[in-house]
């Protein structure tokens, strides 16, 4: 009896730990990218239903961050351009609705970004297409840094160096006694 009444906390703990586990939301538990990509969705289907919710900007925010997570989690699915061309499409609607250039600037960022990567991607040609009708250019992409020299010929006092050559001569030329 006294062995049950001690392992009855244990068994308790395990059995919460289990029904956490099945009671967790489907959004953190999105193991494929497929279904991140649909569980964003439903977050923008949501938004789209509720004019309360349309006002908010932290709800748009939050569903371009799960579209966003798709192509940071997943970058080699085929759901990684699609995610980013969805979170482009909210920033633009956001940034359209809220009056900010920010959220333009942001979605041709994007936009650009998924020309870059995913050339070979159908969302490609439809980057572009609507980076055209943005009126914010995005931002040059960071061009690579140029392989540093060394400065060591700038700095050198020649007049030191010549010294100390004439130096090294002449205690070579010295014979020893």
């Amino acid at each position: 009896m006294a062995r049950l009444r001690k392992s009855i906390p244990v068994i308790i703990i395990t059995s919460l730990f289990f029904i956490g586990c099945f009671v967790c939301s489907h959004d953190a538990l999105a193991a494929t990218a497929k279904q991140a990509y649909l569980s964003a969705d439903g977050c923008y289907k949501k938004l789209r239903h509720s004019t309360a919710r349309q006002k908010k900007a932290s709800e748009w925010l939050k569903c371009i961050r799960q579209y966003e997570s798709i192509y940071k989690t997943y970058p080699t699915s085929s759901w990684a351009p699609a995610g980013m061309y969805k979170a482009a499409q909210l920033y633009l609607k956001l940034g359209r609705l809220s009056g900010k250039t920010l959220y333009q600037q942001q979605s041709a960022d994007l936009l650009a970004r998924l020309k870059n990567h995913y050339p070979k991607s159908a969302y490609a040609s439809r980057a572009r297409v609507l980076l055209k009708s943005i009126s914010v250019k995005p931002k040059p992409l960071a061009k690579k840094t140029p392989h540093l020299s060394s400065k060591k010929k700038q700095t050198i006092d020649m007049d030191a160096v010549a010294k100390y050559i004439v130096g090294q001569k002449r205690s070579i030329l010295k014979p020893n006694r």
